[in-house]
């Protein structure tokens, strides 16, 4: 995350840490039991009300052994430090074990995460909560000329597609009807269109600068990426290529070089480690096979751009142009803001039953976690009267073949 940025950085953790946070270390387990026998009986974490595991989701593992509700947000790839056969299977049974607690949530920030994660859990519930950006409060207001083209993180095929994109711009307009240049213009347009990427203008930007442009072109990196949202808040109209064009774009190009962690890796070639659940809605269809078209254009149908209400999809260049030329973008830019309030009150609500679910649904083994942890009165760390193994299993029995091992 970003905490640099919010000053919200923990300054005095124990055990955890930069190195260890994502894979746990070489030994696993071990980490885990230094963990609670670190934090059984430390006084901040006896107020804690419930565990929320976002990014790295994996590193609800750590908190299995504390008897608390595990609220578990997948973002990017939920086997982020788990790639691996035996690690991507362990966590997998971990949060199917996590999902059988009434109290516990596992959810995506995005549809394409749950859908990939139902496919390799066979977990048939997985909650999508989009994330709000609600501390953006600036708004389209477009005062400048160009055409921004996003997000401002850009693989490098997607710089090359940038670069033609404003070439054609440049060559490709005078073929445009007299009709479509009339429209650009009664939009406040220039003409001829003019683009500009977001860090070829700007470098360091505010909010404030991207809502003065009359619209974003995405050529994503990713499917699921927070600009996007921070985007549509704003209500900036966006238009984005459609699923063929963009298939074909990671087919040829790789455009989105963190669609999966192999392709973080710069190792796209290679498919997931694991195969999909028996009982995945997707068949076997490995999403993170990047060697078929149709397998790319079947998964990537679940990005955000597709299914965020009004942004406009492009097949081509030319197509783009007629199109922007065309839009009512303050039409877009208002249905977008009454879209943003539905979805505000409904991503609320989610929260409210997620935490009612978490708060107030205590089952009978918590009394027995927490008599268990305070027998006899508070104990050194050294004299725990209960082992992490037997606090895993208190809580989570079917986890028992990974947790009585050494790593």
């Amino acid at each position: 995350g970003h905490c640099e940025l919010t000053d919200t950085c923990a300054t005095d953790l124990r055990v955890l840490n930069r190195a260890n946070g994502e894979e746990l270390g070489a030994c696993p387990n071990e980490l885990k039991r230094e963990f609670f026998r670190e934090y059984a009986h430390d006084e901040r974490m006896d107020t804690v009300d419930a565990f929320l595991c976002h990014h790295a989701t994996g590193l609800c593992e750590v908190f299995l052994a504390f008897g608390r509700p595990l609220i578990a947000v997948v973002s990017t790839r939920y086997e982020i430090g788990r790639t691996e056969a035996w690690a991507w299977r362990r966590l997998n049974a971990n949060l199917v074990a996590i999902a059988s607690d009434s109290r516990n949530t596992i959810a995506a920030n995005n549809r394409y995460d749950a859908e990939y994660l139902k496919h390799f859990t066979g977990l048939k519930e997985v909650r999508v909560i989009p994330n709000f950006c609600g501390y953006i409060k600036d708004k389209y207001s477009p005062t400048q000329p160009e055409i921004l083209i996003g997000p401002g993180r850009m693989s490098q095929p997607g710089k090359v597609l940038r670069d033609q994109l404003k070439l054609n711009s440049r060559m490709g307009q005078h073929v445009l009807s007299k009709r479509l240049r009339t429209a650009a213009k009664s939009n406040n347009l220039t003409w001829p269109l003019e683009f500009v990427s977001i860090r070829e203008k700007y470098g360091r930007f505010k909010y404030s600068d991207l809502a003065a442009h009359p619209a974003i072109v995405l050529i994503p990196y990713q499917v699921s990426i927070m600009s996007v949202f921070e985007y549509y808040r704003m209500g900036i109209p966006m238009f984005a290529p459609s699923p063929d064009l963009l298939a074909k774009w990671q087919f040829e190009k790789t455009v989105m070089k963190e669609l999966t962690w192999s392709c973080v890796r710069k190792e796209c070639d290679k498919k997931s480690s694991i195969k999909g659940h028996p009982d995945s809605p997707h068949g076997d269809r490995d999403p993170n096979d990047m060697s078929s078209i149709e397998n790319i254009a079947y998964w990537i149908k679940y990005a955000d751009f597709y299914l965020l209400p009004d942004i406009t999809l492009y097949d081509s260049w030319s197509d783009l142009f007629k199109k922007i030329s065309a839009a009512d973008l303050a039409g877009i830019h208002k249905r977008m803001m009454a879209f943003n309030e539905i979805q505000k009150e409904k991503i609320r609500d989610e929260w409210a039953d997620i935490l009612d679910r978490a708060l107030n649904n205590k089952p009978p083994r918590w009394q027995s976690m927490e008599e268990a942890f305070s027998a006899g009165g508070r104990k050194s760390k050294s004299e725990l009267r209960i082992s992490w193994e037997e606090a895993v299993l208190t809580n989570y029995p079917s986890v028992a073949a990974h947790t009585n091992v050494t790593c």
